[in-house]
């Protein structure tokens, strides 16, 4: 029949149609029986379908293209897409906000080859740029400009006016003594997988409380023919530098080698230069008790020890 430019009264209906033609061009609106209620266009191609009680047992809103459902806005307001969001403009971009026009709170700008910046993904709060991933796919905070000169390798760039920081920690209330708090771990992928070759870890070696926080930082290398790191140094929660054991023994000195083999127990200093000067070890004794400070020795100060101890069975505190 003749087009209609409105419908202004329907009155109580169990079911309504506008059939298409039958070369499919017309508009079909449709309304079942049942409480689903669609708009197809073009012999069913496109559809937009509202159900007011789906097999999910809430309203939804979906549009299906050839059948297939593409768009879906649940009782919720939740919208699932099945596909693409863009701007078909390359000349500018697509913003996404987390406000209204007069509010845009927090907004992501999607900039095509035509954008401005080319290729650049934004993201914001208020009109302030927060993070930006460059056409190159390096991560910029704090900064919308590459740092990194002909550096292609840094990925991820932060930068902030009084010195940047990484934050990695554990979310748990009961850290005990061997948890690592966070860590930063090397792989490399040369064979059928990605495997640990380095690791930088921060440890608990002590049960943590409010204002008692015993950490260690540990340090791993691999070894060749080894497929994962283990540790090699640590520096303790008493600042002490461990090279080839995980904690103390002995005397609690500073320092402390500890291995089974004549490489792995020994130090060794050694001194390059085109002269007839050697390397050497300084035992070096002051009267003052600040750091830095100078004081003048005393009479009868001993001002420097070497100690020969072995094990009597039960430690190695016993000189010999």
């Amino acid at each position: 029949g003749a087009a209609q430019s409105a419908i202004t009264s329907l009155g109580t209906l169990t079911g309504l149609a506008i059939e298409r033609s039958t070369d499919g061009d017309a508009l079909t609106l449709k309304k079942t029986s049942g409480t689903e209620a669609a708009l197809y266009i073009d012999n069913n191609e496109f559809s937009i379908k509202v159900d007011a009680d789906d097999d999910e047992g809430s309203s939804i809103l979906t549009v299906d293209i050839d059948g297939t459902e593409a768009l879906r806005i649940d009782s919720s307001a939740n919208v699932l897409f099945y596909g693409t969001i863009r701007n078909n403009d390359v000349s500018s971009a697509l913003n996404i906000s987390g406000g209204n026009g007069a509010d845009s709170s927090a907004n992501i700008i999607l900039n095509g080859s035509g954008g401005s910046p080319a290729n650049v993904t934004q993201f914001r709060t208020g009109s302030t740029e927060r993070m930006q991933i460059d056409s190159s796919g390096n991560v910029l905070i704090g900064t919308n400009t590459k740092q990194s000169g002909s550096d292609a390798n840094s990925k991820l760039q932060l930068f902030t006016s009084s010195g940047a920081k990484l934050l990695i920690g554990r979310e748990d209330s009961s850290i005990v003594s061997g948890n690592f708090l966070g860590m930063v771990d090397f792989h490399g992928t040369d064979g059928t997988s990605s495997q640990r070759c380095a690791r930088v870890g921060a440890v608990a070696s002590g049960d943590h409380a409010t204002d008692d926080k015993p950490t260690d930082l540990v340090f791993q290398t691999c070894a060749n023919g080894a497929g994962t790191s283990v540790e090699r140094m640590r520096i303790d929660s008493s600042g002490r530098l461990l090279l080839g054991h995980t904690t103390s023994i002995g005397e609690a000195r500073a320092f402390q080698i500890v291995g089974t083999t004549a490489d792995s127990s020994s130090a060794q200093l050694i001194r390059h230069s085109a002269d007839a000067s050697c390397s050497q070890l300084d035992l070096t004794k002051s009267r003052n008790a600040t750091k830095g400070s100078n004081t003048i020795v005393q009479n009868n100060d001993v001002l420097g020890q070497i100690t020969f101890r072995g094990d009597d069975g039960t430690d190695l505190n016993s000189t010999g």
